[in-house]
């Protein structure tokens, strides 16, 4: 799915960045480019778009990649916007 989605033609729909984030969750999740990729280009994006029911699930997942790697001050400030 990811190889047949994920490419510049479909680069213009709203759910591109979905997939994408899917994609960063399971084959690179441990990763900085995880965090890099979701912290400065998804989330931002739909938060533009105010697809704001997208984005708390995002950020949770974010939180997860976060405590993984024990940065658990910037976990706490994201758990913070959320609640």
């Amino acid at each position: 799915m990811f190889n047949k989605y994920l490419v510049k033609e479909y680069k213009c729909s709203i759910y591109y960045n979905l997939l994408y984030f899917f994609y960063l969750s399971i084959f690179n999740f441990e990763e900085n480019i995880f965090y890099e990729e979701v912290t400065k280009k998804i989330l931002p994006y739909y938060e533009n778009i105010n697809y704001f029911n997208l984005c708390k699930p995002m950020k949770l997942k974010l939180i997860e990649h976060l405590e993984k790697k024990r940065k658990y001050k910037e976990a706490n400030k994201i758990y913070k916007e959320i609640v």
